[in-house]
């Protein structure tokens, strides 16, 4: 292990749209240790994300690590005093193969990894509880081998019963979740908000998602069990997605969910579940989904943009299919050439209504997104 220290300020900047991670964003952080470092070993892997402090950066070294199943120690960040772990060269992001949990992470920004699952029936990221975290500009798969119910789960921390809460998922690349064994009633999606208990504040955001042919690209709720609160406040913005059973799979127990101007593409669950957004006994009463001005196309299902079970309770307002979007498929892709499909998902921007235009930099793709 080669392990470089000096102490400077942090200038290793996370990359978001700032219009809509403000309130999420962590102001410039105080002054402390960065370390740039490369592992032979998990152990020492481990040993270099448990001993940072609130300030501090990890920088990971380019090339692939085996770092089997890892569940840090972690210590706390601040809001002003953020913990980073990244690359130490964004445009040639360290590989990390296994299994990376990370718990309780306040204020903790992940990004500029790739992270591919390996250990038999688990995701290849999950973060449990904390709060003020981001995970951006990373790719997640692996699912696909290691059988697991999502490449990435969002969840509650079982330890210590603490719910995530004021975090965001944005501007990443999730893809090849596992397939659905035959008789296996339990769906198998890209990203997972499981987060048990509740929770409340999260933002999903200018990702890629494609290839969850077992279930959803996004799904949130508690599991299986209706009686159980899941996620509440979560918004879902500007994300692309493409080819799975459904695209958003929203259960139980949640509320103040917001889904806008995604890019929902060719959903493959059959002709009587397959639809853009499915939406599974959510307590009735007052709206707990607020569906608007979503881009949707090859949905199928009935009807072909929403299917809800009897009492879920939701607005369904301006989401309409188009055309074809015209796009190629992969992560640092997805940007489509139909006009009207340009407008929605991961490269779509805010419709000009006076508000300032936007500007956001994509580091996996390479680019700057600037409204046409």
């Amino acid at each position: 292990m080669a392990l470089h220290l000096r102490r400077r300020r942090l200038v290793v900047p996370l990359l978001v749209c700032a219009a809509l991670l403000a309130a999420s964003a962590a102001p410039a952080s105080a002054e402390g240790r960065t370390t740039r470092t490369s592992w032979t070993t998990s152990k020492a892997f481990v040993g270099a994300v448990a001993a940072l402090r609130a300030g501090d950066t990890l920088e990971l070294a380019p090339g692939t690590y085996d770092i089997g199943a890892v569940k840090p120690t972690l210590h706390q960040g601040t809001s002003s005093a953020p913990i980073r772990l990244t690359a130490a060269d964004p445009d040639r992001p360290p590989h990390l193969r296994g299994h990376l949990i990370l718990e309780d992470a306040d204020h903790w920004s992940v990004t500029h990894l790739k992270i591919t699952a390996t250990v038999p029936d688990e995701p290849a990221l999950k973060m449990a509880g904390g709060t003020g975290w981001s995970v951006t500009d990373s790719e997640f798969t692996g699912a696909a081998s290691t059988r697991d119910y999502a490449n990435v789960a969002i969840d509650s921390n079982r330890y210590t019963r603490t719910a995530p809460s004021d975090w965001s998922f944005s501007d990443n690349c999730v893809h090849d979740a596992a397939p659905r064994p035959e008789g296996d009633p339990a769906g198998y999606h890209n990203l997972y908000v499981n987060a048990e208990g509740g929770g409340r504040g999260g933002l999903i955001t200018r990702n890629v998602m494609y290839g969850a042919p077992g279930g959803a690209n996004i799904k949130i709720g508690a599991g299986g069990n209706t009686a159980v609160r899941g996620a509440w406040g979560v918004r879902v913005e500007y994300n692309t997605l493409f080819d799975a059973a459904w695209q958003i799979f929203l259960f139980g127990d949640i509320d103040d969910i917001s889904v806008r101007r995604n890019l929902l593409v060719r959903s493959t669950g059959g002709p009587s579940v397959s639809t853009g957004q499915y939406f599974h006994s959510l307590p009735g009463g007052a709206v707990r989904v607020d569906s608007q001005d979503n881009y949707g196309y090859q949905l199928g299902g009935r009807p072909t943009f929403a299917l809800s079970s009897p009492t879920s309770s939701y607005l369904d307002a301006g989401n309409f299919e188009g055309s074809d979007p015209r796009f190629a498929v992969g992560c640092g892709r997805f940007r489509p050439t139909e006009p009207a499909a340009a407008r929605y998902g991961r490269y779509g921007a805010e419709p000009h209504d006076g508000t300032p235009a936007m500007v956001c930099t994509a580091a996996w793709a390479g680019e700057t997104r600037r409204p046409a």
